[in-house]
């Protein structure tokens, strides 16, 4: 029958048997014996069986455990009465038949000792409710019959002996660690015999424990083929990491840069060793170092602080009452104090009548900031113009965005300047303003603009025609849009003549066409008269310039800033070319194209 193990420690009164050793000598946390006054976590010693007999091991050998005023250093056989004494603490133990009393107790609060159990006299050991036993006196021969049962008795078990001994097997069974108890389960049971068992054929169980290693539980059949060698190597147990994080947030735990989780009693279980670990969460930076783990089975304990991963940012708008939006997600309305995640954000504010606004954010955590105050713009107003005659060229603020009929978008509760022109038209300007998401439409007339052209042909009696409709040339004046026209002057018998002319208004022009024969010279097809003036379709005034002789072009060498491929040099213009009487604004320049900017000079813009 195995022995039942009654504990009175540090908890109390307690009950173990043989399937719950090897027992934990230490704190109150190592599930087995506890000393008073040791920290919960310590591990002191163990008891453990061996062939069904109990040995004591401490833990380090650097421990000061005395048994029986002895230290020890290693292991050693636990009888009835020993004692056992760590620091402050005496542990005894006394078996009395199939049970161990294990006692605990401060030297201190020893008063008078217990003495030991004494085994019974000899000859005195028998229960007193026993009958005595009469041994019968011998006569006539029969005072050896005794003697010879017991010679019977001896050879019978002789012989069963060596029947056991010829039919069994000898087993050998090593196990790594050395000091672990082995035992060896099946029927009929094995006879230990130094250091090997005879075990007869049949299956078998072998068992090993031993403390900071995983029980070995294995299975071996046993056949008559000679002497069995059994060689096992019991698994360490992995220690165990207890993580206190501080604030308590769930954590995603890498090892050796791998994923790793908990096991129920929420710890992280680790070989024996060195390990990287990185600890990271949602809202905090991650946290790594290096731990070394002590394995065994021992647990340890690790206390990390989570450093917050977030700046608190304050933002506000004019007007205010704005939604704010954070890469998409609404978190609420200016002005806001809000948690961000360090890194790039996109904050969007958003409010009805006004246009969106989108700010970009580097958040570093720790660094809390307050943003300037954004400020919102209205929503554009919309212009749709028409003029009459169509396609006449609209500009709004010195830009030109097209021709009519035309709709635009525009700045709201702003006035823009508004140019309507067309060739051959006056040109139409007015201030106009819009409503933020209005609209606005404008119908324009423009009137007619006429120049006076004095007409002069000779012949007499030749027909003219303006723009393919004849006209008559009677007085020679001629009143005519301020476009560009196709004179044709024509008489029977001489060469048509063709002229291009473009009045202008308060400014008279003189044309001379004069027809040569047919005969006498090629027909001039076209000839343009050239008006001392003239303007573009955006109202610049253009001058006539006639070179009359060479001029000098280039660079001298003594001239500042000259470079090395410059040089002087005459030059002959021989043909007349218009050149524009001031210089070519930025306002004239972005009708032609929108997107211009002249840059700036000396830190001062030149896009006036």
């Amino acid at each position: 029958m195995s022995r039942v193990y009654f504990v009175h420690d540090a908890l109390g009164q307690r009950r173990f048997g043989e399937s719950d050793l090897p027992l934990r000598i230490g704190g109150r946390d190592q599930a087995g014996i506890a000393l008073p006054d040791v920290d919960s976590n310590a591990l002191l010693a163990f008891i453990a069986l061996s062939d069904g007999h109990a040995y004591i091991q401490p833990s380090s050998p650097d421990s000061e455990l005395f048994h029986n005023d002895e230290r020890l250093q290693d292991s050693a056989w636990l009888k009835s009465g020993d004692r056992v004494q760590i620091g402050d603490v005496l542990l005894t133990w006394r078996v009395e038949g199939d049970k161990v009393l294990i006692d605990v107790q401060r030297q201190a609060d020893l008063h008078d000792p217990r003495p030991p159990q004494k085994p019974p006299p000899s000859g005195h050991g028998g229960p007193k409710n026993e009958m005595p036993v009469h041994a019968e006196e011998g006569d006539d021969g029969r005072h050896g019959r005794p003697w010879r049962k017991v010679v019977i008795s001896l050879v019978s078990l002789l012989v069963i002996l060596a029947g056991y001994l010829l039919a069994s097997t000898p087993v050998v069974i090593e196990v790594e660690p050395r000091a672990a108890s082995v035992q060896m389960k099946g029927f009929p049971p094995p006879l230990s015999l130094w250091q090997s068992r005879l075990v007869l054929p049949g299956s078998y169980r072998v068992t090993a424990t031993h403390p900071g290693y995983a029980p070995l539980d294995e299975q071996v059949d046993i056949a008559m083929d000679g002497p069995v060698n059994l060689a096992y190597a019991m698994q360490e147990l992995p220690g165990q990491l207890q993580i206190n994080a501080e604030p308590q947030v769930k954590l995603e735990i890498m090892v050796d840069e791998q994923p790793a989780g908990l096991n129920p009693a929420g710890r992280l279980e680790l070989t024996r060793g060195k390990h990287s670990l990185r600890v990271e969460t949602q809202r905090y930076l991650a946290y790594e170092l290096l731990v070394d783990v002590r394995g065994y089975g021992e647990v340890q304990q690790l206390d990390i602080k989570l450093a917050p991963a977030w700046a608190e940012i304050s933002i506000s708008s004019q007007p205010g009452d704005a939604q704010v939006s954070v890469n998409g997600s609404v978190v609420g309305r200016t002005p806001l104090a809000m948690e961000l995640i360090q890194g790039r954000r996109e904050v969007e504010l958003h409010k009805a009548g006004y246009k969106p606004a989108t700010l970009g954010l580097d958040i570093v955590a720790g660094q809390d900031a307050e943003i300037e105050p954004v400020t919102l713009q209205p929503l554009d107003g919309r212009l749709v113009i028409d003029s009459k005659p169509a396609a006449a060229s609209v500009s709004i603020d010195d830009v030109f965005h097209g021709v009519t009929p035309l709709t635009v978008s525009v700045a709201a509760d702003v006035k823009h300047d508004l140019k309507i022109s067309k060739a051959g038209y006056r040109t139409e300007e007015r201030q106009v303003a819009v409503a933020p998401d209005d609209e606005q439409s404008l119908q324009v007339h423009l009137p007619a603009q006429y120049g006076t052209v004095f007409l002069s042909t000779r012949p007499a009696g030749t027909i003219v025609k303006i723009d393919g409709k004849q006209v008559s040339s009677s007085s020679g004046r001629l009143r005519l849009p301020t476009r560009t026209h196709t004179l044709t002057v024509s008489k029977p018998g001489y060469a048509t003549r063709e002229v291009r002319v473009t009045p202008r208004e308060g400014v008279s022009q003189n044309i001379d066409v004069q027809l040569s024969p047919a005969g006498q010279a090629p027909a001039v097809k076209k000839t343009t008269a050239i008006p001392p003036s003239t303007s573009t379709a955006a109202g610049s005034q253009l001058l006539l310039v006639t070179p009359a002789a060479t001029m000098t072009m280039g660079a001298s060498r003594r001239e500042a800033g000259r470079r090395a491929n410059e040089s002087t040099r005459k030059i002959l213009l021989k043909r007349p070319f218009y050149f524009a009487a001031r210089e070519v604004s930025n306002g004239e320049f972005r009708r032609f194209r929108s997107g211009h900017d002249s840059g700036s000079l000396d830190n001062a813009t030149l896009n006036g």
